[in-house]
């Protein structure tokens, strides 16, 4: 009789605690996919931060490159009282946290409201744009690009739970008969002469960041690159790099690294190595 009693409390707390954890999984579960089904029905909040070369690179960006859902430009303050709704979506530049980036950086992010805090908000894309409160006036030319990769990821994520961001980055595979422009400030100290003399076509063009922008800005058949990294460098700051189709604006390449000694702040002979392999 007692194994018998035994037995039954036995099997009782385990469907008991069979229950909690398919309770707890039932309820824990909404996907990426669900939360965002809403998108294109929602307003997005352009937050201006404001600073002057940001607000008017944000709004020019909006303008020409987002078409998703509808947009609004809104204040800081109005981003503060607004983020606790789940009615919006805002488009937000933040400085990292020095402790993940030293040197400082800031993101711009696209994020889904209804959380207390910021930082408990959805974070559903988030790509690097400047050194943290130095704008480079860079900002202008690549804000186009991030806001088509974002859509693009936006739009495939609705369709499927395993996207990640990089399904919205292109390829290089087509590149071989463009132009290239690369800011000469850009390169990394180990990017000497001697590789460049080895390594660089007639197409590829060593220019001031003027001149790679207006590739841009004018819509040139070229890919362009542009680097993102602190004012200051310090124990581990990072480097974040992308090339972008001049034309279209889709982000072709998007890698980033540590900054050290032997890399230095700036494209990579790996980066390089990449970009003229498909020539």
């Amino acid at each position: 009789m007692i194994t018998f009693v035994l037995m039954k409390r036995i099997f009782a707390f385990l469907l008991g605690l069979l229950l909690c954890l398919s309770a707890a999984g039932q309820a824990q579960i909404t996907t990426k996919k669900e939360k965002l089904s809403d998108f294109d029905s929602k307003t997005l909040k352009v937050v201006l931060p404001g600073d002057p070369i940001l607000d008017e690179a944000l709004r020019q960006a909006a303008k020409d490159a987002w078409n998703l859902s509808p947009y609004e430009t809104c204040t800081q303050e109005e981003f503060d009282r607004l983020r606790t709704s789940d009615n919006w979506y805002f488009l937000v530049t933040r400085e990292a946290d020095r402790k993940k980036e030293p040197g400082g950086l800031t993101f711009l992010h696209l994020l889904k409201g209804g959380a207390k805090e910021v930082d408990g908000m959805m974070d559903i894309a988030r790509l690097a744009l400047c050194p943290a409160g130095k704008p480079t006036g860079r900002e202008a030319a690549l804000l186009p690009a991030l806001l088509e990769a974002i859509q693009s990821y936006v739009q495939q994520a609705r369709s499927s739970d395993f996207k990640r961001f990089g399904s919205a980055i292109g390829s290089l595979r087509r590149t071989g008969e463009k132009d290239i422009y690369l800011v000469e400030d850009e390169l990394s100290p180990q990017i000497g002469k001697d590789f460049i003399d080895k390594k660089f076509d007639e197409g590829i063009h060593l220019v001031d960041a003027a001149t790679a922008d207006a590739a841009v800005r004018d819509g040139l058949d070229a890919v362009v690159a542009f680097c993102i990294r602190p004012a200051e460098i310090v124990k581990g700051s990072s480097c974040y790099k992308y090339y972008v189709d001049a034309r279209t604006h889709e982000i072709l390449w998007y890698k980033q690294h540590k900054i050290s000694g032997s890399t230095g702040a700036g494209l990579l002979k790996s980066d390089l190595n990449d970009l003229v392999k498909p020539r």
